[in-house]
């Protein structure tokens, strides 16, 4: 007796084999429902970024939430950079490339982009590291409205005494910005 399937070879002849069709079906579902599982897991979450003056109080805030064993991968917890060395300082200078309302600011823009090593003390040794910080004087996600307000006077709100080395640094930044694209335009 002869089993008819839904697969077959060519118009004249059956697939002889009577599992196949239940198998392929099967078979079938159980892939798509283990793909679609696989490509659900790996990007039904967002990533966020949380940007922090003092990472310390950043972590402290969600010990409870992280487990201590992660937290000794953490190289920079309570530690103190040390033997910092700048490798190479970049600037990119920009006019078309940029935002409207970059371009609407200033024509020319200058990124500036810098690499630096250190190192940290840790129990289990030294520990080294790389960093690349990028500075533009006017960024991309800067609006309209705050334009006036955010322009060059961002730094002047920074507390002189607790946080003077940044506002020391963004007002030698930005006065350097100003200057180089000022220059270009001329």
């Amino acid at each position: 007796m002869e089993h008819k399937s839904y697969f077959s070879y060519p118009i004249t002849q059956h697939f002889p084999f009577r599992w196949f069709t239940p198998v392929a079906v099967i078979g079938g579902i159980v892939f798509i429902a283990l793909f679609t599982l696989m490509n659900f897991a790996s990007s039904s979450y967002e990533l966020i970024v949380q940007n922090s003056l003092d990472p310390n109080t950043t972590v402290s805030r969600e010990e409870k939430k992280v487990s201590e064993s992660f937290r000794r991968l953490l190289t920079y917890h309570r530690n103190i950079l040390q033997n910092c060395s700048v490798h190479s300082v970049e600037i990119d200078f920009d006019s078309l490339d940029r935002a409207g309302k970059q371009i609407g600011f200033c024509e020319w823009g200058a990124l500036l982009r810098s690499y630096v090593s250190c190192k940290i003390d840790t129990p289990a040794g030294e520990v080294f590291f790389n960093m690349t910080q990028t500075y533009d004087y006017v960024p991309e996600t800067v609006s309209f409205d705050s334009l006036g307000k955010f322009l060059g006077t961002g730094f002047l709100s920074r507390n002189k005494t607790t946080q003077a080395s940044l506002r020391w640094g963004e007002s030698l930044m930005s006065t350097f910005w100003g200057e180089v694209t000022l220059m270009l335009q001329d």
